[in-house]
């Protein structure tokens, strides 16, 4: 299986924001056939280095990642994402285990 894992720092990291961002990632799954798995969670112990959002997406494999990158409803997302985001990060992976 191949991961994409994604941690968003919110420019506003209001509940609200926390929420609303949720709810359009897990539309996805029915919009995209290529997502096999799809988990969100928010950050409960908060430090310096802490994020606010983690996004971790399972695929089959790498292509699959790239259909979804291209995929005009992850595109819709992602740019709603850029207006409420301050930074984002990612690591992709394949699970070996």
């Amino acid at each position: 299986m191949f991961n994409h894992v994604v941690f968003f720092k919110l420019k506003e990291p209001l509940e609200s924001n926390k929420v609303e961002l949720k709810r359009r990632l897990l539309e996805m799954p029915r919009e995209i056939s290529q997502i096999k798995e799809i988990k969100i969670g928010f950050n409960v112990i908060h430090s310096e280095r802490s994020v606010d959002v983690c996004l971790h997406v399972v695929f089959n494999n790498r292509e699959d990642l790239n259909i979804y990158i291209e995929h005009p409803f992850h595109i819709k997302v992602a740019e709603y994402i850029g207006t409420i985001k301050e930074a984002s990060y990612s690591a992709d992976y394949y699970d070996e285990n």
